[in-house]
């Protein structure tokens, strides 16, 4: 079941992708949800998964499964801003505290991300803790956090 986090209101249809247990892509496509916000993933089999779950106007969630499962209920809310300041343009990845790819968006697999100067804005962020690799990707990078409703700032020297 999938909802506003906020309003307690069902959403209406989400994109889902779902990664198996080695590393590929088992669905990638939109479910549309019945009334209540229930829906379901069609074609997975039994086995472990990574499911990511992406609704215009909220942070993306995701979460590991199992399938057998009962249904799970997915809390969707708007998440929080984050503006990047750069002096050139710049490339790399964004991973969470455990060092997991991020994803924007169902259609970048990879947790890469491309942004040009003076400012780069990524909206719908989930609350957590991140780290903005950049440059051969092996640097510290930058860490941040982000909080819901709030904008975070990252500058990269």
């Amino acid at each position: 079941r999938v909802a506003d986090g906020q309003t307690g209101i069902p959403l209406s249809g989400v994109q889902v992708l779902a990664f198996a247990g080695d590393g590929t892509v088992a669905f990638q496509g939109r479910i549309a949800l019945a009334a209540d916000g229930t829906g379901e993933v069609p074609s997975l089999s039994d086995g472990h998964y990574a499911i990511y779950v992406f609704s215009d106007g909220y942070a993306p969630r995701s979460m590991p499964i199992d399938l057998p499962s009962a249904p799970v209920g997915i809390a969707m809310t708007p998440g929080g801003r984050v503006e990047v300041r750069a002096g050139s343009m710049w490339s790399g990845r964004l991973v969470d505290a455990g060092g997991a790819p991020v994803l924007l968006s169902p259609f970048r697999l990879d947790g890469g991300v491309t942004a040009m100067p003076p400012v780069t804005v990524w909206d719908h962020l989930a609350p957590g803790a991140y780290r903005l690799l950049y440059g051969d990707n092996t640097a510290p990078g930058a860490t941040f956090n982000v909080v819901e409703g709030q904008t975070t700032q990252v500058t990269l020297n």
